[in-house]
């Protein structure tokens, strides 16, 4: 399991620790969006709550599309389809929407993801064909 980061923000207030979010490891993978646009833009405008990181990384200059680049995370909308996974499990976003970290690409269609608050202490790692409507990419400055 991931040891606690004590510098990132997303990891307080969660009721016992932070691995029932997904904020906590999309902070702990990609910092950089955490900092140029969640804290600059998503914070002052309401805490806590959904993150609105799509919005909010569009506001700080950060490209977006619905093709995916290992590094990038992905973002779902509140309650989105998410896409499948192996074995036929789907996955939907929740009522606050959903943020994974793409380790790899498979296909234009297919990603490897780690996130956490989806179920599994400490987070997992799922290959995912994503639902390429509702699937949004953050891609590296």
């Amino acid at each position: 399991s991931v040891p606690l980061d004590p510098c990132n923000t997303e990891g307080t207030g969660a009721s016992s620790t932070p691995y029932d979010n997904c904020a906590y490891w999309a902070a702990e993978t990609r910092p950089d969006v955490l900092v140029n646009a969640v804290w600059k833009y998503g914070y002052s405008n309401k805490r806590p709550g959904a993150w609105r990181i799509l919005v909010d990384a569009k506001k700080a200059g950060y490209a977006t599309s619905h093709k995916p680049r290992a590094g990038d995370l992905a973002a779902w909308g509140r309650s989105d389809p998410m896409g499948s996974a192996p074995g036929g499990v789907t996955y939907t976003a929740s009522p606050g929407g959903h943020v994974a970290y793409v380790e790899k690409v498979l296909s234009k269609s297919k990603i490897v993801m780690s996130s956490m608050g989806t179920g599994a202490a400490g987070g997992e790692t799922t290959t995912l064909r994503f639902d390429k409507k509702h699937t949004s990419f953050i891609h590296h400055m």
